[in-house]
């Protein structure tokens, strides 16, 4: 099994912070406040988010490409730290659980009987970047504070900044491999992915949204956004047992 465990509790002592301890709708209480682990805020709020290794995460996910309507919205919990996690998914017409570990990731659509879909660590779902919450913010550009916001009962520094239309950069909007090579080939060297973030007293991101918006060739408007909440929660990242995995053909 495996078992991952945050060292939220040293954390804790060591710089006397109070975690998040509620959903999005909750509220927070901030004991204390460590100092940033790096000069520019928008990189701080990255390397303490990691740092707290794990969180809850709700995500909503609505798109629209060529008139066709979709939407998603998923809950469950991930390793920050490594990109892993165990996520249900629901949307109008589908519902699934998705399971990303070191091993593989591995797919169930909801229903009596489904067995496990596996797909190899180096591959990718369209949903499997959501239990790496982070992904591509590193990259991002042209980052800019973009004031405050009162969230779940603190008040929340946001940034704002862009990514350019390539496909790695369209991971985290739930778009499947010919949708991103779709938008990608329409895209124009003016479009962007914008991505707005929300950071917390404690410097944690507490809110990722990533959007796209292109009209054109292809009419396109997605938009995701994460929630990360209760911060150091532990994870079980066993996979299924073989018996309820398909065997590839």
């Amino acid at each position: 099994m495996i078992r991952i465990r945050s060292l939220v509790g040293v954390l804790v002592t060591a710089l006397a912070l109070s975690a998040c301890g509620g959903p999005p709708s909750g509220s927070a209480t901030y004991s204390a406040v460590p100092p940033p682990p790096s000069p520019d805020p928008y990189t701080s709020a990255l390397i303490m988010t990691k740092t707290w290794a794990a969180a809850e995460i709700e995500t909503t996910v609505d798109s629209s490409i060529e008139g066709e309507v979709s939407s998603l919205r998923g809950v469950g919990e991930v390793a920050i730290d490594k990109g892993y996690g165990d996520i249900e998914w629901s949307g109008s017409d589908s519902a699934f659980r998705e399971l990303v570990n070191d091993r593989a990731i591995f797919t169930k659509a909801e229903g009596p009987g489904m067995l496990w879909v596996r797909t190899e660590s180096q591959g990718r779902t369209a949903t499997s970047a959501f239990t790496d919450p982070l992904v591509n913010l590193t990259r991002v550009e042209s980052v800019s504070r973009d004031g405050e916001e009162q969230m779940d009962g603190f008040t929340a520094e946001r940034y704002r900044g862009t990514l350019p239309v390539t496909a790695q950069n369209l991971e985290g909007l739930a778009l499947t491999d010919a949708e991103i090579a779709e938008l990608v080939a329409a895209a124009g060297p003016a479009d962007s992915v914008l991505v707005e973030v929300w950071a917390d007293p404690n410097h944690r991101l507490v809110r990722i949204d990533r959007s796209l918006k292109l009209s054109g060739t292809v009419d396109a408007d997605v938009h995701a956004s994460s929630h990360l909440f209760n911060f150091g929660v532990m994870l079980d990242l066993a996979p299924p047992p073989s018996a309820s995995v398909s065997v590839p053909q």
